[in-house]
């Protein structure tokens, strides 16, 4: 990588890499730009000092070199570049009197454009709410992915305990701009060729995906009835217009939760696994127990330490596609989802751009045309704060914009020692009500499934 120019200072242009184009071609093709913006919070219940906060968060931007990235128009394309030094003459620090009007007003920023293309990459204010105190960032998804988000945090409030406390610094973070080159290598590597095999292989091995809606089947049979095909598969279920979003806030309690975890580590599977089977088996049983089904689960590609110390966007969809039977069990079940996940892991760096074209091509299918029901991630926050002698909490908050049915992050609460799962979901498609009832009986599923994992999905089906 080639060092900053002097004259300017800044870096030289770089192209935007495959997971920054995924996040490009959304808001490319909506109406509504804040559909790629990542807006949360993080509190905790200690006093914080936010002069040496504002000092702390200066440092992180010198640290954290995403966050001095910025994009520009060349031509037709969008690329990007790095700010040698940035600082920010001052943080927006707001009071609240209640959980709601800070829920309200973080809702409201959260849906307001972030606009990147003008050098705004992301808003930061500081809060107090309560005995909380914390900071909310509303971040450009072609800045940081939801690893990077919870990396700042992480980060900001070991500078500050560092400042605070007379502390040698953190150890340095790693460097999206160095990481950048190796990204554009791999495109033209022997390895692209043969993920891209792969891939074609995967999407071809189960014939034509099944689009198994979490409102149930009066999408796909109005649009079978619509196009006179009655062997339709998959809707055209992506709408960039009618993209009105809600956020649903589910909570799993702590002894749930424990026992969800502790099934995890003791089978070597991953939350993530085991919560999107809890999807999966509500998303078959009201489309008429249809046995395939297809969601994307998110992926941070931060595989080695370097990565998971990194800021930027490198996470990418997987399209996940698992079929089972009525006779199949849980830990079956469980076991296949953990195969494809591994699966694919193998090929992560393929561009989720160019496996969705793939599998276009193979079936036919439009741009508007989507088999996944949701997409789905889970966020590994444990040990989030420095300060870890005092409860924290991190939020989501509501774009107000969503193009896919729907999109959820679970991730431990540390306060409670439960799990939550925010879904924000698509209103013209989608209800509170669907919403709802996907948490409980996803919880209930799954609950019963680690209480005796050799029960069959049709014995599952018929405890809700």
């Amino acid at each position: 990588m080639k060092k900053p120019v002097p004259e300017t200072g800044r870096s030289e242009l770089y192209p935007l890499i495959p997971s920054q184009q995924t996040m490009y071609f959304m808001i490319k093709y909506s109406l509504h730009k804040q559909v790629i913006q990542v807006p949360t919070s993080f509190s905790i219940e200690k006093e914080v000092d936010f002069n040496i906060l504002a000092r702390a968060l200066n440092i992180e931007i010198a640290r954290n070199d995403c966050m001095r990235l910025r994009f520009v128009k060349d031509g037709k394309e969008i690329k990007q570049y790095f700010l040698e030094n940035c600082k920010l003459d001052g943080v927006r620090r707001f009071t609240f009197k209640s959980e709601a009007e800070q829920q309200a007003f973080f809702d409201a920023d959260a849906s307001t454009p972030v606009r990147f293309m003008n050098g705004e990459t992301y808003r930061i204010f500081f809060f107090t709410c309560g005995n909380k105190n914390g900071v909310y960032i509303n971040v450009c998804h072609m800045v940081m992915d939801a690893l990077a988000v919870a990396l700042f945090y992480r980060d900001l409030f070991a500078v500050y305990d560092s400042l605070k406390n007379g502390l040698p610094m953190p150890a340095p973070l790693a460097s999206f701009e160095n990481h950048i080159g190796d990204e554009l290598a791999y495109l033209k590597s022997r390895r692209f060729a043969v993920d891209a095999e792969a891939t074609s292989a995967y999407h071809r091995r189960g014939g034509m995906p099944y689009y198994c809606g979490l409102h149930g089947p009066e999408l796909l049979e109005s649009q079978r009835i619509k196009k006179k095909d009655p062997a339709l598969r998959v809707p055209s279920a992506y709408d960039p217009i009618h993209d009105k979003s809600c956020l649903f806030h589910g909570h799993i309690d702590r002894e749930t939760a424990e026992k969800m975890l502790d099934y995890c580590k003791a089978n070597g599977i991953a939350p993530e696994t085991l919560i999107q089977c809890g999807f999966r088996l509500h998303a078959s049983h009201i489309n008429g127990d249809v046995n395939d089904t297809f969601m994307m689960v998110l992926c941070g590609r931060r595989a080695t330490k370097q990565e998971r110390s990194m800021g930027g966007c490198l996470a990418q969809p997987f399209m996940t596609r698992v079929i089972f039977s009525g006779d199949t069990s849980f830990a079956e079940l469980l076991k296949e989802c953990s195969a494809v996940r591994t699966e694919l892991y193998r090929h992560m760096n393929f561009p989720y751009l160019s496996s969705r074209r793939i599998q276009q091509d193979i079936y036919g299918l439009s741009a508007s045309q989507g088999p996944s029901f949701m997409m789905y991630t889970w966020l590994p926050l444990n040990g989030n704060s420095a300060m870890t002698d005092a409860p924290c909490e991190f939020k989501g908050y509501n774009l107000g914009r969503y193009v896919m049915p729907m999109y959820a992050f679970s991730f431990e609460n540390s306060k409670d020692g439960g799990i939550d799962i925010f879904y924000m979901y698509r209103t013209n498609l989608i209800s509170e009500a669907n919403v709802w009832t996907l948490h409980r009986n996803a919880v209930k599923y799954i609950s019963a499934g680690i209480e005796n994992p050799d029960i069959t999905v049709d014995e599952l089906y018929s405890i809700v």
